[in-house]
C-alpha cells in the first residue's frame, strides 16, 4: 500500500505521544509498504535525522512552521470562522507540497492527518480515505481555557473560539 502521513512536527525524536505514534506507525508498516512523510518543521533538519527517518520512510518533505505575529493571528480569528488555533496552520507552501507531492507519488490508498490542525488539508484528497488522528478534543480544551479567564477581553474571544471550535470539530470530523 502507499501512505501518507502528514503531521505538525518530525517524528523523531520521538519524545512525545504524536511522534511515538507516527514513528512506531511507519516501522511496523515499512515493509510491506510504501510510506511517505510530509510535515511542518521548526528548523531544516538534520542529515543524520533524516538518515534516521529514511529506514522507516520513502520520501519525506518538510516546510517551515509559518511564524505569522500572533497579533496578526489573533485579528483574523476575531472575524474569520475558523477558530486561531486551526487557522494558524493554514500555509499555502504546505497546500502547494501537497499538491505536488500527491501529483509526483500518489496515488494514496490512505491518508493519515495527525491532528485537527492539519484538518484543512482534507479537501485536497477527495478521493483517498482519510484517518484523521485526534490528540485531543480541541473545543473541550477551549472551553475550559474560557472559563478559566478572568479578563474579559481574553474571556470573550476565548468564548468566541469556543463557539468556533464546536463548529469546525463537527464539520470536519
Amino acid at each position: 500500500m502507499k501512505i501518507l502521513q502528514i503531521t505538525t512536527q518530525l517524528p523523531y525524536p520521538a519524545d512525545s505521544g504524536g511522534k511515538i505514534d507516527f514513528l512506531c506507525f511507519a516501522k511496523c508498516l515499512k515493509d510491506k509498504n510504501e510510506i511517505t512523510l510530509v510535515c511542518f518543521t521548526e528548523n531544516k533538519p538534520s542529515k543524520s535525522v533524516l538518515d534516521f527517518l529514511t529506514r522507516y520512510y520513502k520520501n519525506i518533505y518538510t516546510v517551515p512552521v509559518p511564524h505569522d505575529p500572533k497579533l496578526k493571528i489573533a485579528l483574523i480569528g476575531l472575524f474569520h470562522p475558523t477558530p486561531y488555533t486551526m487557522y494558524k496552520y493554514k500555509n499555502r507552501r504546505m497546500e502547494k507540497l501537497l499538491e505536488k507531492v500527491i501529483a509526483s507519488n500518489g496515488p494514496f490508498d490512505f491518508i493519515r492527518i495527525d491532528q485537527m490542525h492539519l484538518a484543512w488539508y482534507h479537501t485536497l484528497f477527495t478521493s483517498t480515505p482519510l484517518i484523521l488522528r485526534k490528540h485531543n478534543v480541541d473545543s473541550i480544551i477551549m472551553e475550559r481555557f474560557y472559563k478559566k479567564q478572568g479578563n474579559c477581553f481574553i474571556r470573550t474571544f476565548a468564548w468566541f473560539q469556543w463557539k468556533k471550535m464546536l463548529r469546525f470539530e463537527a464539520k470536519t470530523c
